[in-house]
């Protein structure tokens, strides 16, 4: 038998500027190892953070395109000039620091150090719009909210598209802790809790 604890992802929210964009640092204790979800303006304090702890930060993971989830990069790549951006595969152009571009791919998964988070392209709100999760997590960028889900009314939006992306987000466990791209509702849900409300 063995004596190995199952030890999860530790995951810390940020919401750096005078907005209501989170910004998340995630990472595996256990190798301190981590990633970046989504770089909103003031995201830097996440680098301060992580020295703290001693984390490498390897890449900053996209959950979509819009502006005010990618203004902050040039403040990573100032520390991490090398830092992997990734992005699901067709919103890819719209990033300007080209260099360390990672493709992304409904179905992927990202080594976090020895664990994994896996990648549900969730298109409607923007056609680049993905969910990261893993056993107990997903960060549902702005496809849903707390009691909300995502506009469909920007360029690229589509409603019929997000109701699709609802029908895979129904197949995930209730129990997902619940993190999303802005505090409109509140800090965190879970996925069940949510399903009422999309």
């Amino acid at each position: 038998m063995s004596n190995t604890k199952k030890t999860k992802l530790h995951v810390e929210q940020f919401e750096p500027s005078a907005g209501d964009n989170f910004s998340y640092l995630v990472y595996d204790s256990s190798t301190s190892q981590g990633v970046i979800i989504d770089a909103p303006e003031g995201c830097g304090i996440l680098l301060h953070r992580a020295k703290k702890l001693g984390v490498t930060v390897e890449m900053l993971l996209l959950t979509h395109t819009h502006f005010d989830h990618t203004k902050g990069i040039k403040e990573l790549l100032v520390v991490y000039s090398d830092l992997s951006i990734a992005v699901y595969k067709n919103g890819a152009a719209k990033i300007k620091h080209q260099q360390n571009i990672v493709l992304l791919e409904d179905g992927d998964t990202i080594a976090v150090g020895k664990k994994h988070l896996r990648v549900l392209h969730t298109p409607g709100h923007i056609p680049d719009a993905v969910c990261f999760y893993d056993n107990d997590f997903i960060f549902s960028g702005d496809t849903v909210f707390i009691s909300s889900h995502g506009r469909t009314d920007f360029e690229g939006g589509n409603s019929s598209e997000l109701h699709a992306s609802f029908e895979k987000l129904r197949k995930l466990p209730d129990h997902l802790v619940l993190y999303a791209g802005h505090s409109y509702n509140g800090l965190v849900s879970t996925l069940g809790a949510e399903k009422n409300n999309y």
